[in-house]
């Protein structure tokens, strides 16, 4: 989605569909450990692009103050390379501002809360916090349809993709 900063991911069975929480946690996890691929990288390279650690410094990026998730089941999930998996849990995250911006820090170092928006943002937990964030961010689930119902009309031979978005997708708008 344009503007925003996101992480993708998935999980599929041959069996039953994976617990929903099972999926979250997963795959917060493995952006996460991330950290690693991030870690051995020079200070130069950290400044050039993120390479493989994307998913966890956009998860950090110091920048970023709100931040929307959502889960959904897709009985079939085509990916871009068109490998289909059934039984699947969807996991996306969108994060504004966006981080992974080439040329900045993921963070400046220093003591905690020192560099809050404006100085007067109060700080929880040694973290920059302003008024109830969720309350400021409650599109996450409006703004993963967008992003799915922005996919070009190929992807209608998707089995997700013309539930979500009929409109797009209805032989009355080829063309």
């Amino acid at each position: 989605m344009r503007g925003y900063g996101e992480n993708l991911a998935f999980m599929s069975s041959t069996g039953p569909a994976p617990r929903p929480r099972e999926t979250i946690m997963d795959g917060i996890r493995n952006w996460y450990n991330e950290i690693s691929l991030w870690q051995r990288r020079s200070p130069q390279q950290r400044l050039q692009f993120c390479g493989a650690a994307c998913h966890y410094t956009q998860m950090v990026w110091s920048r970023t103050s709100r931040l929307g998730c959502t889960l959904s089941y897709c009985p079939v999930l085509v990916d871009d390379r068109g490998s289909t998996y059934r039984n699947a849990m969807y996991f996306v995250c969108f994060y504004d501002p966006q981080g992974n911006i080439v040329g900045q820090p993921v963070f400046t170092p220093g003591p905690p809360c020192t560099r809050c928006p404006g100085g007067r943002e109060p700080c929880r937990n040694g973290l920059c916090a302003g008024p109830d964030i969720a309350r400021r961010f409650r599109r996450s689930a409006a703004i993963t349809e967008s992003w799915m119902c922005q996919s070009p009309k190929s992807k209608c031979s998707s089995p997700n993709i013309p539930e979500k978005c009929p409109t797009k997708c209805s032989s009355e708008n080829e063309g």
